[in-house]
């Protein structure tokens, strides 16, 4: 047998393994601003969405390292500030294996001024940010980009 047939298999097993291991955390990937590209609502039962992108266009979302959070509103003139969380969870049904990622955000000024968020079902890909939220009878979807 030669060196070559048996280094081969070895490089490829080792370049495998060492891409498996460095699968980034989304909690690194959500550090920094986001503003939001589009946003949609679709009422539950219903398949008309209806878009919210105008009213969410003034936002920013400050995401910090330390888990802190800025929430700036410029149309509003409001800053607040709070925390975020994120967490995995990983489900199995014996043949498949699903990992749903959830961030939860909450920020406040002490004047009265407050919001929250519990999204689900985030994922990042070359565009930015995907993340959804059921609330109020329906289902918002949300597309966000770095800025």
């Amino acid at each position: 047998m030669s060196i070559r047939k048996i280094i081969l298999p070895v490089l490829i097993l080792f370049g495998i393994i060492m891409l498996s291991c460095n699968k980034e955390k989304p909690e690194t990937r959500l550090s920094g601003i986001w503003r939001f590209e589009e946003v949609t609502y679709r009422k539950n039962f219903t398949t008309h969405k209806t878009d919210l992108t105008d009213i969410y266009r003034d936002i920013r979302l400050h995401f910090f390292d330390d888990k802190t959070f800025l929430y700036h509103h410029a149309g509003r003139k409001i800053d607040l500030t709070g925390y975020w969380e994120m967490d995995e969870d990983t489900q199995s049904n014996g043949e498949t294996t699903t990992t749903i990622t959830y961030l939860d955000w909450s920020a406040e000024d002490g004047n009265g001024n407050f919001e929250e968020a519990k999204w689900d079902n985030i994922s990042f890909n070359k565009k930015g940010m995907k993340a959804t939220e059921s609330k109020y009878g329906g289902s918002y979807r949300f597309q966000l980009v770095r800025e």
